[in-house]
């Protein structure tokens, strides 16, 4: 951000101070409170800090009048503005400050504002166990007040946080029921966007005819209104989704249609984006001429609207063109100005540009720099898996709590059932049996006491189960500790007796003939116990303790495989690299890069598949 954007809003917090502090005495209450609220949604849109400083002002002025519903809504509209301005734990902690204060006063609308608002800034803040909690209860609240508009806006909303952790099925159930109640109200806008969104869950799982159908719909509800900015973005995806089903013709046309309405609109950096795609199909179609024309235009238009990175895509997508021509010169330009745009890119395009810097070395000879490239392309591929992995993860793990949590409020809204009904009957027992009452002590005793055995029989079941987990756990980390520490002895074993074999052939050229022969019989000794095979039954015991039918799998998988290819499996399933891996077994570096290569080839993997993840996966 640059200087001139932090001191203009100093005149205009002077100007607001002058302005409110004159208008206090000629203004009425109630005016000046929606005067406060216009200024700050002004302001959200010019200068945020000032919107905050003046929320803090309507909150003050509406302490003065004891007036807590207002008070409550400016704390909201204080919330928003940390929000706009990217501080996401003030915003955070500002609408749990609302929240408190609508629920202690019965504010419903208030209330369920503040969940919506906790969801959103938890989803941007990656919590979505706590976005999904806040989100079931907005909707929960606008049920109760039957605000169907808020709640077709909730579902949506939610339906965003499961469109994030990869549940899109969670997703498309949540956006269809939106669509249900968008159709019931006056409001073709929402109702329009809710069609586009869904149709982006469709795309998400390559359902493209579904996506085609909710964007036209979208796109009849947006022509109907004439609203020109949403039917370019309509237009650009129908394109999107046809230019995926490599319907050229049609891709063609509606990305057409959309470039016309953003050039109405003049909206440079969606211009570049249209003759981007529009380039990409001339590249598939090896119509050469017409798609450098157009991925030129989409690098002017990038250029001018300031977004270096999307430049770099078309700078990538310009490489590409001229690399499927063989042109190396103007290939070269076009990756070398792309790199220059790609720092602070995805991991993504740098692996998509690694990519075409590989091939370029490979078409043109150069497999030096080809191996290089390929060498960077497989470190980024295994930082992607990485990533993968430690995604998927993150996701089990939130599904879990959001199951336990599912399965806790199932539990208490059962048990609540259960005391209601337990005290409804203890009521009329008291009432209908007056007469019996120390029966009744006594029945009520026995049944207490009875509880009571059940719960103490349950929690002893509870740690026995705890106990047989705990002894399972201790289990598998001492076969794993065990297969570690052999693992290790191998290793150390090897390097050693390898150390000592080398410095046995120097003395063994010895021309004292009787050392010679004495040296040359503990070699042959050194060497059997290299190549025995003891301390490999004794790894393979280890092995299966901690990964039990491993190597039986593999050899039904593949019973091609030999021996020294399933040792070599194995040594690719612990994670061992190829200086481990080659000390292990007793070979030389190069020999496991070979090794591994014939395996892959064996198991019919191709270059960009993980060796690491498939053996896993075994």
């Amino acid at each position: 951000m640059r200087i001139l954007n932090y001191t203009i809003p100093i005149i205009f917090l002077l100007f607001f101070a002058f302005t409110y502090g004159q208008s206090d005495v000629q203004t009425p209450k109630k005016g000046k409170i929606e005067q406060y609220k216009k200024e700050i949604k002004h302001k959200w849109n010019t200068n945020i800090d000032s919107a905050i400083i003046l929320s803090n002002r309507a909150i003050v002025f509406c302490d003065s009048l004891e007036n807590i519903p207002e008070k409550t809504t400016f704390i909201k509209m204080k919330g928003i503005g940390y929000y706009y301005s990217g501080q996401f734990d003030k915003a955070d902690s500002i609408f749990h400050t609302g929240l408190s204060i609508s629920r202690k006063n019965s504010y419903k609308k208030l209330t369920g504002d503040f969940y919506n608002l906790l969801m959103i800034t938890k989803r941007r803040k990656n919590r979505y166990d706590s976005a999904v909690y806040y989100g079931n209860k907005n909707i929960a609240i606008r049920k109760e007040m039957k605000d169907s508009f808020n709640l077709a806006g909730a579902y949506d909303n939610l339906a965003n946080v499961y469109k994030n952790l990869g549940d899109y099925k969670k997703a498309i159930e949540l956006n269809t029921k939106s669509i249900d109640i968008f159709k019931q109200s006056n409001n073709p806008k929402d109702l329009g966007l809710a069609y586009e969104n869904l149709s982006n869950l469709y795309g998400q799982i390559k359902d493209y005819p579904k996506s085609l159908e909710y964007l036209k719909k979208g796109k009849a509800i947006f022509e109907k209104i004439n609203d020109k900015y949403y039917l370019a973005n309509i237009d650009y995806n129908l394109g999107f989704y046809y230019f995926k089903q490599k319907d050229y013709i049609l891709a063609l046309e509606y990305y057409q249609q959309s470039h016309k309405l953003f050039k109405k609109l003049k909206k440079i950096d969606a211009l570049g984006d249209v003759n981007m795609s529009i380039g990409e199909i001339y590249i598939d179609k090896g119509q050469f001429a017409n798609a450098y024309m157009y991925l030129k235009k989409a690098e002017y238009f990038y250029d001018k609207a300031g977004v270096p990175d999307y430049k770099a895509e078309a700078e990538s997508k310009l490489a590409l063109l001229f690399l499927k021509q063989k042109m190396k010169d103007s290939t070269l330009k076009y990756l070398r100005q792309a790199q220059a745009l790609s720092q602070s890119q995805s991991i993504l395009f740098k692996k998509k540009l690694l990519q075409t810097e590989m091939d370029f070395y490979n078409t043109f000879g150069d497999y030096q720099n080809a191996y290089q490239k390929s060498l960077a392309l497989n470190r980024i591929n295994d930082s992607i898996h990485t990533l993968n992995i430690q995604d998927a993860i993150n996701k089990k793990l939130l599904k879990f709590k959001l199951d336990k949590m599912k399965s806790e409020n199932v539990q208490l809204k059962q048990k609540q059932t259960i005391d209601r009904l337990h005290n409804r009957q203890m009521k009329i027992t008291a009432v209908s049996m007056t007469g019996l009452s120390i029966l009744s002590f006594v029945i009520l005793y026995l049944f207490f006491k009875k509880r009571k055995k059940e719960k103490e029989i349950s929690k002893l079941k509870i740690k026995e189960a705890e106990l047989k987990k705990q002894e399972m756990e201790n289990t598998l980390e001492a076969n794993e500790r065990q297969l570690t520490g052999f693992t290790l002895h191998m290793m150390q074993k090897n390097l050693i007796l390898k150390d000592l074999l080398d410095y046995i052939k120097n003395v063994e050229k010895d021309k004292i003939t009787n050392i010679g022969s004495k040296i040359r019989e503990f070699k042959i000794k050194i060497i059997n116990a290299l190549s025995s095979d003891q301390d490999w039954k004794t790894f393979e015991v280890y092995f299966e303790k901690a990964n039990p039918k491993f190597i039986k799998r593999l050899k039904e998988k593949h019973p091609n495989l030999t021996a020294k290819e399933v040792k070599l499996a194995i040594m690719v399933r612990l994670n061992m690299d190829i200086k481990e891996t080659a000390s292990t077994m007793n070979i030389e570096a190069n020999s496991v890069r070979i090794a591994r290569y014939r395996l892959r080839k064996k198991l019919g993997l191709s270059s960009d598949d993980n060796l690491y993840e498939y053996m896993l996966g075994v």
